[in-house]
C-alpha cells in the first residue's frame, strides 16, 4: 500500500508540474485535468483494494463507519450496479456524503447532507424511487457511523433528505477554472434542475464559477438549493390543496391569518443569488427568497466566502423568515416541508 501511495504521489507531482521542451513551456491545463481523473478513479481503486477488500451486500439494515475522506463499494437486491459510498465531509453534528455508480466518472454523483441522528431516502441510480434508507447514527471531525437500509423501489417511494447531483460532464472544465481538485456541484437536485438564477453584481470581475462551486458543496449551499427546488415544485399549490393539507397537519380550518389568500404572497416561489465582492478575494453570496408579493421578496442566506488560500466560509447567517436561526433549525423546516407528499408542503407552519 505504501507503494502504491509514492507511485501515486509521483504521478500526481509530475502532472501538476510542467517541464519545458524545446524552449516552450508546457501547458498545465492537460495534466490538471489528467490528474483529477487519476484522483477520482483512485478513490474508487483504493476502496476495491484497501479501504474495503469487499463489496457490502445490503441486504438488510447494515451499520458500518466511515473515516473522513474514505469510501466503501456497495451493491442493492434491485440493481446489478455496484456503487461508491464516499464520506467528504463530517463534524459533530453533520456529515456530506458522495453516492455514485462505478465507473466514477460515467455517471452523476449524488451528494446527501445529513444532520445527527437524520436520515434519508435516496435512489442510488439517481432515479424518481428510492432504493435506500441511509441514517446517520454519529458523527465527529474524523469520520461518521451510518446505518443503510435498502429499499424495495417497487414501493414507489420517493426520494427525500437534503440531497443535489453533480454532474460529471463539466468537472474537467470546472477543475481547469479554479485549480481545486475537488468535486464541485451544478445547481441540480434530484426533483429538478437549472433552478437556481445567478444575478452578477460587480464592480471587478468576480470568479463565479470558483464561487458557486464551492457554495454549492457546503451544508448551507446544499439547503438552500433543496429549498429552491421544494419552492419551485410547490409553486402550484392551490387553495383546495391548501386547505385540505392544513386540516390534516392542525387539525383545524386554514382561516384567518392562516388561509391560502394571506399565506400565498409570503411563500417564495423560486430562489435568486445574488454575488457582490466586498474586499479582496471576499464575497458575499445572497439566497434571495422570490416570493409574489414584493413585500416579502428578500434574503434568506448571507455567506460571506474567502477565496484565499482556500475557499472558506467566514460567515453563515440565515435571514427573512429563517432569521436568528442555526443550520440545524432551517434543516429541520426542510426536512418538514418536503417530507409532505403534495404540492403545498412549503406552505405548511413548521412547529418544533
Amino acid at each position: 500500500m505504501d507503494k502504491f501511495k509514492s507511485i501515486f504521489k509521483l504521478i500526481i507531482f509530475d502532472c501538476m508540474n510542467p517541464t519545458y521542451k524545446k524552449g516552450k513551456k508546457r501547458s498545465n491545463k492537460i495534466p490538471i485535468a489528467i490528474a483529477v481523473i487519476i484522483i477520482l478513479v483512485a478513490l474508487v481503486i483504493f476502496a476495491t483494494i484497501y479501504t474495503q477488500p469487499h463489496v457490502y451486500y445490503i441486504n438488510a439494515p447494515t451499520s458500518l463507519g466511515l473515516a473522513l475522506n474514505s469510501s466503501i463499494l456497495y451493491k442493492l437486491p434491485s440493481s446489478t450496479d455496484t456503487f461508491v459510498l464516499y464520506l467528504k465531509n463530517s463534524t459533530n453534528n453533520s456529515a456530506t456524503l458522495y453516492i455514485t455508480r462505478t465507473p466514477v466518472l460515467a455517471y452523476p454523483v449524488l451528494a446527501i447532507y445529513l444532520t445527527k441522528g437524520g436520515s434519508a431516502n435516496i435512489s442510488s441510480e439517481e432515479s424518481k424511487v428510492a432504493d435506500m434508507h441511509i441514517l446517520l447514527l454519529s458523527s465527529n471531525y474524523k469520520g461518521a457511523e451510518l446505518e443503510l437500509t435498502p429499499i424495495d423501489p417497487s414501493l414507489g417511494l420517493k426520494p427525500s433528505g437534503l440531497s443535489t447531483v453533480l454532474q460529471p460532464t463539466s468537472f474537467i472544465e470546472r477543475m481547469l477554472y479554479t485549480g481545486n481538485v475537488s468535486i464541485i456541484s451544478t445547481t441540480s437536485t434530484t426533483t429538478s434542475t437549472s433552478i437556481t438564477t445567478t444575478t452578477i453584481n460587480q464592480s471587478s470581475i468576480i470568479p463565479m464559477q470558483q464561487i458557486m462551486g464551492f457554495v454549492n458543496t457546503t451544508a448551507p449551499g446544499m439547503l438552500m438549493n433543496s429549498f429552491a427546488a421544494l419552492y419551485q415544485k410547490d409553486s402550484v399549490c392551490n387553495a383546495s390543496v391548501y386547505n385540505a393539507t392544513f386540516q390534516t397537519l392542525e387539525n383545524m380550518k386554514a382561516e384567518g391569518p392562516n388561509s391560502f389568500y394571506n399565506v400565498s404572497p409570503s411563500v417564495p416561489r423560486s430562489i435568486n443569488i445574488n454575488v457582490t465582492k466586498i474586499a479582496s478575494n471576499t464575497y458575499l453570496v445572497t439566497y434571495i427568497g422570490v416570493t409574489p408579493s414584493k413585500l416579502y421578496t428578500g434574503a434568506l442566506l448571507n455567506l460571506k466566502v474567502s477565496l484565499t488560500p482556500t475557499p472558506i466560509l467566514l460567515n453563515v447567517s440565515f435571514e427573512g423568515p429563517f432569521k436568528n436561526m442555526n443550520l440545524t433549525q432551517v434543516t429541520k423546516i426542510y426536512t418538514f416541508q418536503s417530507s409532505i407528499q403534495n404540492f403545498c408542503g412549503a406552505y405548511m407552519p413548521y412547529i418544533p
